[in-house]
């Protein structure tokens, strides 16, 4: 072989070498990412959740990863994990309590974000939509992977609402990291936004989008991998063991004997009387019963000082399968209880119709309406709901209208 057939042959190798690491390159490296994530294994339950798949997945969103973020999370390893992964995490605004906003988040316990270097920290406790637009500089994307009860009250909604609301008036993008609901998959209560929706937070963010914004926000769900509703029956996720259903009577109706000022303080978890006679004994006892009826168990009883006297309460815990709990009608149920108890008196904030959804309630309590209404603009309202929502569902089944014949008469 001659000198120059030589050359020839060695320059058409060094082409073909070249064109192999073009063309070969990209996916030895494919392989060797799409082997990495596989790690990332579905949790006991079979499922994984939304930030997780941004996350360890995050191949799939080269897009997102060239924007600056702003996380909204309640897990101080959202941002972390996140800023580990290659995302560009330039604001962090920590989640309050669910049903108490004014409570701020200790800035300690966000101490895993030390390792997210230059992203500034806000408070978002009272003031969030500003917070928002005052941020909107710093970042191109908000990503909020907050948990979610499945309830309407929760302040997730309101956070959620007033994030997409900002992010449409600043031009920036909201991407949601989808949930599970722990409180079932059921549809129950009135107005626009039932008081227990059936859907996560996923599609509740874009039902939100899409019919409750004057104009929408450019939005991406995260898809949870894996996950169907029925899960919430099965039982086979630690997180989906009874529903979260603290703050579920709502401090908003505030129940006090008149012959005294001080509150009925009510909470999820327990329920106190003001004064040692508010309440019969044999009431007590029928408060009991009622609530196990319902799926709540009494846990015993309660004896507390407060200002100097005895508050007589009872503790009890939600059931297991919160998706079996007919939530809107033990309110209701609970809340005429009340309503008809002769020694107290329901004073309504003035909140109280937005954070049920209606007016219906505050009247049927103050026999401005009658039980019958009230029932059929549960229907009606949860109907409608469910019937809008549809083009949002991203997880099969779809969720069920619960009727609300349980919803009786509680004699005096």
């Amino acid at each position: 072989m001659s000198r120059e057939a030589a050359e020839r042959l060695a320059s058409l190798a060094r082409v073909v070498t070249l064109l192999f690491c073009a063309v070969a390159l990209p996916y030895v490296a494919l392989f060797y990412e799409s082997n990495s994530v596989r790690r990332v294994r579905p949790r006991k339950s079979g499922f994984v959740l939304g930030v997780e798949y941004l996350a360890h997945y995050s191949h799939e969103f080269p897009w997102l990863r060239r924007l600056r973020v702003g996380v909204i999370c309640d897990n101080p390893a959202t941002p972390e994990l996140l800023h580990r992964c290659g995302f560009k995490v330039r604001a962090i605004f920590p989640f309050p309590g669910n049903f108490y906003p004014d409570v701020k988040v200790p800035p300690e316990y966000f101490d895993t974000w030390r390792d997210v270097k230059g992203a500034a920290y806000t408070d978002i406790s009272s003031d969030w939509e500003n917070a928002f637009e005052k941020c909107a500089h710093r970042v191109d994307v908000f990503i909020f992977d907050v948990k979610h009860t499945g309830l309407q009250y929760d302040f997730a909604t309101v956070i959620l609402k007033g994030l997409l609301k900002a992010a449409q008036a600043c031009d920036r993008h909201v991407v949601v990291t989808d949930r599970p609901n722990p409180a079932g998959g059921k549809i129950e209560g009135v107005g626009e936004i039932p008081m227990r929706l059936g859907v996560t937070v996923g599609e509740l963010a874009q039902y939100m989008n899409k019919y409750i914004l004057d104009k929408s926000a450019k939005l991406t769900v995260i898809p949870m991998l894996g996950w169907k509703r029925s899960m919430i029956n099965a039982g086979n996720s630690p997180e989906l063991h009874g529903a979260m259903l603290t703050g579920f009577f709502l401090p908003m109706a505030h129940v006090h004997p008149f012959t005294s000022v001080m509150n009925l303080e009510a909470s999820g978890v327990s329920i106190g009387f003001p004064q040692q006679q508010a309440l019969s004994m044999w009431e007590i006892g029928y408060l009991c019963s009622f609530l196990d009826r319902n799926g709540l168990r009494c846990k015993g009883w309660e004896m507390d000082d407060v200002t100097g006297g005895k508050s007589r309460g009872v503790s009890f815990k939600t059931i297991r399968n919160p998706d079996q709990f007919p939530m809107f009608a033990t309110f209701v149920r609970m809340m005429r209880f009340f309503a008809n108890r002769r020694a107290l008196n329901i004073e309504f904030d003035e909140k109280f119709d937005s954070v049920v959804g209606s007016p219906e309630i505050r009247k049927l309590l103050t026999d401005q309406a009658s039980l019958k209404q009230l029932r059929d603009r549960a229907e009606i309202d949860s109907r409608i709901f469910l019937d809008k929502i549809k083009s949002c569902l991203m997880y099969a089944p779809k969720p069920k209208v619960r009727y609300l014949d349980a919803i009786v008469s509680v004699g005096v």
